[in-house]
């Protein structure tokens, strides 16, 4: 018989694991809308990746909470310059996507 102590570490276990997944999946959609956005505007791409820069719980219409994640991605247009972009999740569906004209330094 389990106790309820181990089934209460069962059940954490696999939420962190769906949370964890439901994250790279995330972190996929975000990184192949930046690379498509990037490809669009005859930029190129740095870095190969997407930071999370922002995570919190959303109320949307109709579907409870979800979880709204802000992405950061450097792009260039000659590789001397660097910029920055973003793209911003609602779950798992892109809600804006952008490039940002200024120059970081």
């Amino acid at each position: 018989m389990i106790s309820p102590g181990e089934f209460l570490l069962v059940v954490i276990s696999i939420l962190a694991v769906a949370f964890f997944l439901d994250a790279l999946k995330a972190k996929e959609i975000a990184v192949k809308t930046a690379v498509d956005l990037c490809k669009q505007s005859g930029m190129q791409f740095l870095d190969g990746t997407a930071v999370l820069e922002t995570l919190r719980a959303r109320k949307s219409r109709g579907s409870g909470f979800r979880l709204y994640r802000r992405y950061r991605f450097d792009y260039s247009q000659d590789r001397h310059d660097r910029r920055q972009g973003e793209v911003v999740m609602l779950g798992q569906q892109v809600t804006h996507a952008s490039l940002w004209p200024t120059l970081n330094s």
